[in-house]
């Protein structure tokens, strides 16, 4: 079933972006960091998973944009990504997949195919059909938040300088075998800094890469890592609900991201390299009715870049070699 649902999304991706051998189906446009994860002692206590119990751990950042085109203005009001995958001790990897929104679009996949069929551009206009939003958000209230949050996205001034939210909750397993829930969120230390309309204007095509790199060459960005805690009645399978804003948030630790790689022969990023290190499991896991797709279209967009044209395939390859080799 997740195959199936997988290559549909993934399908449904490409009519609306177009079809770019080679990227991503969804946040094409990005860049990759050399990172570290320094937990604090407040994290030992909440769980036992290996990036939080003691010395800081290597890791790899990639900020994107939200489009699947990855010819995109920098400037778009586009929800933003951050992925962080951590090497742990003994050779595993745990991830972190956050946005720069407060919550998702859909609580299915089957309600994503529906949002992605509704936000589909007129040919004729280039634009959304409004009355097609406008029937999906009355059939699928809780949506709104997150389209209004895409619609009002402020224009970033940095990566370094927006606020990610991982929107799946995951079970943290203490030494006690006590579980609690909560949901991972990034705070930039140096504040939320964003564009007007004029500023962004004035700015670049790929003015974000130019900002990080710049950024990162007078010293490591720097965002806290919270997570918080589940109430008693907080649903914890469903991306769309925001939390109310009082729960307990707990400090896990910083996240350092320190050097930005230029990846020769790729034509994005190497975020997108695979991995084929061992993944840690969290004992405990909340349901995940969009989450359990994820890696089946993960692996359908993997897929589909590697049959790409020979030559691309070569120098994207090439490229990610060379690339995890110095972030190493």
């Amino acid at each position: 079933m997740h195959d199936d649902l997988a290559e549909q999304l993934v399908d449904a991706l490409g009519v609306s972006y177009g079809v770019h051998p080679g990227h991503r189906a969804a946040h094409a446009k990005g860049v990759l960091c050399g990172a570290t994860f320094h937990p604090t002692a407040a994290a030992t206590s909440l769980s036992r998973a290996l990036h939080l119990l003691g010395p800081p751990v290597r890791a790899h950042v990639r900020f994107s944009n939200g489009s699947g085109d990855p010819r995109a203005a920098d400037a778009a009001r586009d929800g933003r990504g951050m992925a962080i995958k951590m090497y742990l001790p003994g050779g595993g990897t745990t991830d972190i997949v956050a946005l720069s929104l407060p919550a998702f679009f859909a609580r299915t996949p089957t309600d994503l195919l529906a949002f992605n069929e509704a936000r589909r551009a007129d040919p004729s206009t280039g634009q959304p059909d409004v009355a097609k939003v406008g029937a999906y958000l009355a059939e699928h209230p809780e949506a709104i938040p997150a389209v209004t949050a895409a619609m009002t996205h402020p224009i970033p001034a940095s990566y370094a300088t927006l606020g990610y939210h991982a929107l799946h909750a995951f079970g943290f397993v203490a030494a006690d075998d006590t579980v609690r829930y909560g949901r991972y969120h990034l705070v930039p230390a140096a504040g939320e800094v964003a564009l007007t309309d004029d500023e962004a204007g004035a700015r670049a095509q790929d003015y974000l890469v130019v900002e990080l790199a710049d950024r990162l060459g007078r010293g490591p960005a720097v965002f806290d890592l919270d997570v918080q805690m589940a109430g008693a009645d907080d649903p914890i399978d469903d991306p769309t609900a925001q939390w109310p804003s009082d729960r307990e948030l707990i400090a896990l630790g910083r996240l350092r991201p320190r050097r930005q790689w230029r990846c020769p022969g790729v034509r994005s990023d190497a975020g997108s390299r695979r991995d084929r290190s061992p993944r840690r499991r969290d004992p405990a896991r909340a349901p995940r009715r969009v989450f359990g797709v994820r890696r089946a279209a993960l692996m359908t967009r993997l897929r589909r870049a590697l049959c790409a044209p020979r030559d691309l395939r070569l120098r994207v390859a090439r490229g990610r070699r060379d690339c995890a080799r110095r972030a190493s």
